[in-house]
């Protein structure tokens, strides 16, 4: 397969259900979407409510849904970047606090990393097992006094900063990083699913005056919360539309199959009581 010449992005998610590839060109203006080229897709194996359970399967998955990607694209994925979901993604808000380090008190680049580092040390002290996938500055205050927008340039002796951290359980994101990099493909970054979903459903004025972003997965609910463009909760639920469809099979009494169809709506009218579905 040749290799592409212009400025190629690949995205990978894997779900519990199911592992999708997209592959898109970079337009070259500013603000214009990417050209969407190509996308697989595999039906999930090996995966638990977003997790890992068997690597040897999961490894497979992706592969397959590589090599549709590839095929339609006509070249070969060698790096690409992965969303991370899964019930032990969550988030918490740390903060930290530094002295001003100029003798003239003005606020520099380097105050606001030291006030990061320090609310990411509070912050990790106390959890085990946790991979950071995102540290997000909510706000910032400066002599007690809460400052709108980026401090640098102002003066003043204390800089204070709350940070939002996004976090997964180490061992899920390692045991994702392996299936990745065993079927072939080197990871520019991983991103959680959350945030990944925003970029493309919300618009940067919703962020701003705050909303919520809802995923229904097959296993696993996944919401973010937005205020000020700032993602400030993040977290996922073990439960998903797999368990509508359970729950209607065993109220209905019917396979789960066809339990499936009356979820979405595709059975004949009066051939199930209304009130009992909705009541499931």
């Amino acid at each position: 397969m040749a290799t592409p010449s212009k400025k190629i992005v690949v995205g990978i998610d894997i779900g519990s259900q199911m592992t999708r590839i997209i592959v898109a060109e970079e337009s070259a203006k500013l603000g214009t979407p990417p050209k969407i080229l190509a996308i697989g897709y595999a039906e999930s194996a090996g995966m638990r409510h977003g997790y890992v359970t068997s690597p040897r399967d999961a490894t497979a998955s992706v592969i397959s849904a590589i090599r549709m990607a590839e095929k339609s694209a006509g070249f070969e994925i060698k790096r690409a970047y992965v969303a991370v979901g899964g019930i032990s993604l969550s988030s918490e808000i740390s903060g930290g606090a530094v002295g001003i380090a100029r003798p003239d008190g003005e606020v520099t680049d380097e105050d606001l990393k030291n006030a990061m580092i320090i609310a990411e040390q509070s912050f990790a002290s106390g959890k085990k097992n946790r991979k950071i996938l995102h540290a997000i500055p909510m706000k910032f205050r400066l002599d007690g006094y809460e400052v709108m927008g980026n401090p640098v340039g102002m003066k003043g002796s204390r800089l204070e900063t709350r940070v939002v951290f996004v976090t997964v359980q180490e061992h899920h994101f390692n045991d994702l990083v392996s299936v990745i990099t065993e079927a072939g493909v080197d990871i520019i970054d991983v991103v959680a699913a959350p945030i990944a979903e925003s970029m493309a459903t919300l618009t940067k004025k919703q962020k701003m005056v705050g909303c919520g972003l809802l995923n229904i997965g097959s296993e696993t609910v996944s919401l973010a919360v937005f205020d000020n463009d700032v993602p400030v909760s993040v977290e996922t639920f073990s439960i998903g539309s797999n368990d509508i469809t359970n729950d209607i099979a065993l109220g209905l009494r019917i396979s789960l199959d066809e339990a499936e169809r009356v979820k979405v709506g595709r059975f004949e009218a009066g051939q199930y009581p209304k009130k009992k579905i909705e009541e499931i």
